[in-house]
């Protein structure tokens, strides 16, 4: 495999897949929040890399930081936090 095929990103292949180290790290973190075993939270991670290359740097990351905002400006507007809305 070309790295002009991976967009330049060092890759590295699991079961015939290949994933974008970066994407992975960054997984392998997010997913810690549910488990203590960095197996189980990296074997997550593959599976939601599996589906969209890009699962966490383009999907997760950006849609926390999104209703973080509008959390915020929420608060900001007299909504309590624990309110379903």
């Amino acid at each position: 495999m070309d790295l002009k095929d991976t967009g330049g990103f060092k890759v590295v292949k699991y079961k015939n897949m290949v994933y974008n180290k970066k994407e992975l790290k960054i997984g392998v973190r997010i997913e810690m929040e549910h488990t203590k075993s960095k197996k189980v939270a990296e074997k997550i991670a593959k599976d939601h890399l599996k589906e969209f290359s890009n699962y966490y740097s383009k999907g997760i990351l950006p849609m926390e930081k999104r209703l973080k905002k509008l959390n915020l400006k929420k608060l900001k507007g007299g909504i309590k936090k624990d309110v379903k809305i």
